[in-house]
């Protein structure tokens, strides 16, 4: 019996090798059998018997043989999935890399760069929004119906209010953003929408997030903490109530590690203005940690590979239903998102000047509560 690296091919030759056998005995047994001269005796039984048990035991070859190479591929897949989740969460350290190695030639920088410069801008656009959702919480309208509800009593034009885009929020919420201010509070003091049984509110931000840069990998979450208080003048307060430990990213293996935190808008400017902080023995960098993820699968954005829902793969060079890792269309690439909001689309969905991914990291900025 052979080993369960067995190829494609391997496995094709040895079936058809045994449904020849299993033919061949079947044939023989039935001609056996049919034959007026043979009567069945134990001679004959004992023969009838032998041509089974040759077939049966052909028939339980290939079912071990096709056993051990599903076993194969099943740890095939698990390969490549490690393998995927080690590009997902390598492609922060390369972005990082790709920023600092950016920042070191001359020249004007692309939108994009500036959207990954060490200190986060603030200004992209102003925050218009508010959101929309039914009072009750039991209620089982969606999007649609509450948008019809609130086109019956509420007129933009009676209004006087300028509303730039609507959009659904999950499966029973929308989104409306203002043009401004003023257009915003005419939504947020409109007392007929709250009469109907909808509640109007701002969108809830999202605190930010820092990355601390070549932190020593034995060093515990108590110790950087310490580290902070007492090697960086923070206040116990501040670290043990505004701040809180997130993942890991970058190699994995190494001596050092970069980490994720956490933190009010107060303590990050304290720690931005510090620009590096001393953990234990090192001297780690800090920066903004503004990061998109985009799914291997189907580069969508906020989410990876392993938590993908889309029915297909789509392909990062030329948007079509297959993995990027087969794609063997050689023309100028075309970009899916891009492509799907009717965007220029004559670049890979990977490319770090795409605008489908500068706007999706001008939403998480704009989500994200950065205080005065």
């Amino acid at each position: 019996m052979e080993g369960s690296s067995t190829s494609g091919a391997d496995v094709s030759d040895y079936t058809r090798l045994i449904v020849e056998e299993v033919s061949y005995n079947e044939q023989e047994l039935i001609k056996y059998c049919l034959n007026s001269d043979n009567k069945i005796g134990k001679k004959e039984t004992a023969t009838i018997t032998t041509f089974i048990k040759q077939i049966v035991k052909r028939v339980h070859d290939l079912a071990l043989k096709l056993n051990l190479t599903h076993g194969a591929y099943v740890e095939a897949n698990k390969s490549r999935d490690k393998i995927c989740d080690s590009l997902e969460a390598n492609t922060l350290t390369i972005l990082d890399l790709l920023s600092k190695n950016e920042t070191n030639h001359q020249g004007n920088k692309s939108y994009a760069q500036t959207l990954k410069s060490k200190a986060v801008k603030k200004t992209l656009h102003s925050d218009n929004s508010v959101v929309v959702y039914p009072t009750d919480k039991t209620t089982t309208k969606n999007p649609e119906v509450i948008k019809q509800e609130m086109k019956a009593v509420f007129n933009p034009v009676a209004e006087g209010v300028k509303i730039t885009a609507v959009r659904n929020l999950g499966e029973k919420g929308l989104l409306i953003r203002a043009a401004g201010k003023e257009d915003l509070n005419a939504i947020m003091a409109n007392k007929t929408l709250k009469s109907i049984g909808l509640t109007v509110s701002r969108p809830m931000k999202r605190l930010p997030r820092l990355a601390l840069f070549g932190v020593p990998s034995e060093i515990t979450e108590d110790e950087i903490r310490e580290s902070l208080i007492k090697l960086n003048n923070m206040e116990e307060r501040e670290i043990m109530d505004q701040m809180k430990i997130g993942f890991k990213f970058g190699r994995k293996g190494g001596l050092t590690m970069n980490l994720t935190i956490e933190v009010s808008p107060e303590l990050r400017n304290k720690l931005l203005n510090l620009k590096k902080v001393y953990l234990g023995w090192s001297c780690c960098r800090i920066e903004d940690f503004v990061r998109i993820s985009r799914c291997y699968r189907c580069c969508g954005f906020n989410h990876v590979q392993k938590s993908c829902k889309a029915p297909t793969p789509t392909c990062a060079h030329c948007a079509g239903s297959h993995d990027t890792s087969t794609c063997e269309k050689k023309h100028p690439p075309t970009c899916t998102n891009c492509k799907k909001f009717h965007l220029a689309h004559d670049h890979a969905a990977s490319d770090l000047n795409c605008p489908s991914y500068i706007n999706a990291l001008q939403g998480l900025i704009n989500r994200t509560e950065y205080g005065n």
